[in-house]
């Protein structure tokens, strides 16, 4: 795929195209894992073997990403790890591993840490000055978790009362394949699903093998894992000419364009990974009494659109402002949680800078952005293990701490953003380049002014001798 780097708002047709198969991938992604792993801990009554499940697939679906990203990243095939993802995570639900939860979790989680990789690593390289197509593939994925998660409930008593009657019986996911007439009604119940899976997942498998084949190059380009931001430091080779007595004499120097530490960047990524990180685990911790019915579906709206208009109001007011905007007005109405309109709106604007971290990001790998896709999604898994853990939450008041949450996280963006963009590098230097360039400049004076002699002292001794 050929990377577009003009900044301009159009994308080509065929980007457009595969953004939506992209798109509609990562909801189907994200409601079979959904499915999947909800209903096997439904079945399940031992807490301790949810807890292994619960890490192993989230280990497997987000911190696994960040060595399968650089894989992806030298393999410069990205539509193959996409396509090869969501196949597996059908597959998981459809073979009969249901009863070996700990390959069905694994393989789930496989299955979703490919498909976000190949997926999220292609988008990445549509452009580089534009956000927007970031928050349009990577908010369907919360439309998915929902209706996944509400599926596995609707189908939890049937499965139990399933696995109870009939312990020997192979069950996939849900899908059931019948080794005997008293399983003949739940096979028919999970029949359409299993087919409108699979249809999709061929559709889906043909539209992207087709806009993307999979025997071209994605355009990685050659990796490099080293972080860069606008104030790295390069260093360039300048050629100096110089003619003494009629001989030219030729000389070279380095020259730092940016004269800025090299721990600059990594700094701004620590500060990236941090908003992950408190992003994940406030996730975790919001809870809203108000959350059913209708209001539920608004919330995973507010997710989805927050998400999509993050990068769009990026695009169009800077990363900075809408960053500054958002969460300080997130963390204003997060003091009303009780309030369904002010939670709602607050886990909207909270979900906006999800793209703008990501980006951001991508931008410091320019040649290994599937290593830097990977490097978030591992921030997702750090912040959501405590949790796991059973950590118990700060004793605060529930507005003071969401409110903290965002006003915490608005700070280590703003303050990421501000060294990733150079300025603090720059800041820092700016009296030492000075001091260099006057210094250069004496030096220049007086290598200019010994020559000046030494051609007037020539001149005398010609006049001189004759």
């Amino acid at each position: 795929m050929t990377e577009i780097t003009d900044g301009s708002d159009r994308l080509p047709a065929v980007q457009k195209k595969l953004l939506a198969a992209y798109s509609f991938g990562h909801f189907m992604t994200d409601l079979i894992c959904a499915f999947g792993m909800i209903s096997l801990i439904l079945c399940l009554q031992d807490r301790d073997q949810i807890v292994l499940l619960l890490f192993l697939y989230n280990f497997c679906a987000f911190a696994l990403q960040m060595p399968v990203g650089l894989m992806a990243d030298y393999a410069d095939r990205n539509s193959v790890f996409a396509v090869f993802g969501l196949v597996l995570t059908a597959s998981v639900l459809l073979l009969p591993v249901y009863h070996f939860p700990v390959v069905f979790a694994v393989l789930l989680g496989i299955g979703n840490c490919c498909f976000h990789v190949g997926g999220g690593t292609d988008v990445l390289h549509f452009r580089t000055k534009k956000q927007w197509p970031l928050g349009v593939f990577v908010s369907p994925g919360a439309f998915g978790l929902f209706l996944g998660t509400l599926a596995a409930k609707m189908v939890s008593d049937p499965l139990q009362s399933l696995l109870s009657e009939n312990p020997s019986v192979s069950i996939g996911g849900g899908f059931v394949f019948p080794d005997s007439f008293s399983v003949l009604y739940a096979s028919a119940v999970f029949l359409a699903p299993a087919v409108v899976l699979v249809s999709a997942v061929i559709v889906f498998s043909a539209a992207v093998f087709y806009l993307s084949p999979p025997g071209t190059s994605s355009g990685n380009g050659p990796v490099d894992i080293r972080p860069v931001c606008a104030g790295t430091k390069t260093v360039s080779t300048k050629t100096v000419r110089m003619k003494t007595d009629g001989a030219e004499n030729v000389s070279t120097k380095n020259v730092s364009t940016k004269n800025v530490s090299m721990g600059i960047p990594l700094a701004a990524l620590i500060l990236f990974v941090l908003v992950v990180i408190l992003r994940s685990y406030a996730g975790m911790t919001f809870s809203f009494s108000w959350k059913t019915g209708l209001w539920a579906f608004a919330v995973v709206a507010g997710v989805v659109l927050g998400k999509t208009c993050g990068g769009f109001l990026a695009d169009r007011f800077g990363t900075g402002r809408t960053s500054f905007v958002t969460l300080l007005f997130c963390a204003f109405l997060f003091l009303f949680p009780d309030n369904p309109v002010c939670g709602t709106l607050a886990v909207f604007l909270f979900n906006m800078t999800m793209p703008l971290t990501l980006f951001e990001t991508a931008k410091m790998f320019p040649n290994a952005r599937g290593f830097a896709f990977g490097i978030l999604t591992t921030a997702l898994f750090i912040g959501f293990l405590p949790i796991l853990a059973g950590f118990p939450e700060i004793p605060l008041p529930r507005p003071v701490f969401y409110a903290s949450e965002a006003l915490v996280s608005m700070i280590f963006l703003l303050t990421g953003l501000y060294i990733a963009g150079g300025k603090a590098g720059v800041m820092k230097t700016a009296g030492r380049e000075r001091t260099e360039k006057q210094r250069d400049a004496g030096t220049e004076k007086q290598r200019d002014a010994g020559t000046e002699k030494q051609r007037d002292a020539g001149t005398e001794k010609q006049r001189d001798a004759g």
